[in-house]
């Protein structure tokens, strides 16, 4: 895990920039690091839930695609998807892993 960055052009290979507001914990990456500051880190598989923004910042992040978060309405994501609200830890329909507790994820509108 490498920080800070600003968008997946800034991470070596296959690594993708994880947004961060606070402490959020980073996919595959040990500590708390920086309060804020985002990291590079693998995507386990495209379907793992990653927070790749929020309030559509980084601009170049948005919209975003399939189990990116953090949206907050269905604009916030690719044509086709839908923001996918939810509390706590709830599962994503189609995406993988736990994310991050109140963030939203974008998901296929066909899944329930």
């Amino acid at each position: 895990c490498q920080g800070d960055c600003d968008n997946d052009g800034e991470c070596q290979g296959s690594l993708q920039c994880f947004q961060r507001a606070a402490t959020e914990t980073v996919p595959d990456c040990l500590g708390d690091g920086t309060s804020g500051t985002d990291y590079c880190a693998a995507r386990l598989t495209d379907n793992t839930l990653f927070l790749k923004g929020d309030e559509g910042s980084p601009a170049a992040n948005f919209p975003l695609g399939i189990c990116d978060g953090d949206c907050d309405v269905d604009a916030n994501c690719e044509q086709n998807l839908i923001c996918g609200q939810r509390t706590g830890v709830q599962a994503v329909p189609g995406c993988e892993g736990l994310g991050t507790s109140g963030k939203d994820y974008c998901r296929y509108p066909s899944l329930s």
